[in-house]
């Protein structure tokens, strides 16, 4: 955990262990770690342990792959055991929701009229940065 910079992931990540990877395979020594027991651990994460989480299931088996990855490079194993093809690709569990302008300005006008700009310019920047089109470009 101390190779990750942020805290707030680091926290996060250790939550993960603690809840939903070492009751399930904390007693399991690295070496005797298999394929199937793995593949028996995500169905569990499915059904039992975070049914209707998919992101927190991939996130938690993203964490536990980060945790085998130094074994195989320490040749602890010689492969990681947790191979489920494509669940480390992000989806997103519902398309992004983009309030229209009309919707920003109703909530800038429910916020205190100090905080009305931050919301206009929040709005424009989120608007703007994933694209960095030259209109938005030229504004920065």
């Amino acid at each position: 955990m101390e190779t990750i910079p942020s805290d707030n992931h680091r926290v996060i990540s250790a939550s993960r262990v603690r809840r939903f990877i070492n009751p399930e395979l904390g007693d399991i020594p690295i070496d005797e770690l298999t394929r199937e027991r793995c593949d028996q651990w995500y169905r569990d994460m499915e059904n039992h342990l975070c049914p209707g989480a998919p992101t927190q299931r991939v996130r938690t088996y993203a964490v536990l792959h980060a945790m085998l990855k130094p074994a195989v490079h320490m040749n602890l194993i010689d492969v990681s055991p947790l191979r489920i093809t494509g669940l480390l690709i992000d989806r997103p569990a519902r398309e992004p929701q983009t309030a229209t302008p009309a919707e920003v300005d109703e909530l800038a006008a429910a916020m205190p009229t100090y905080l009305a700009v931050a919301v206009q310019l929040a709005a424009w920047y989120v608007g703007c940065a994933p694209a960095r089109s030259s209109a938005c470009s030229s504004m920065t």
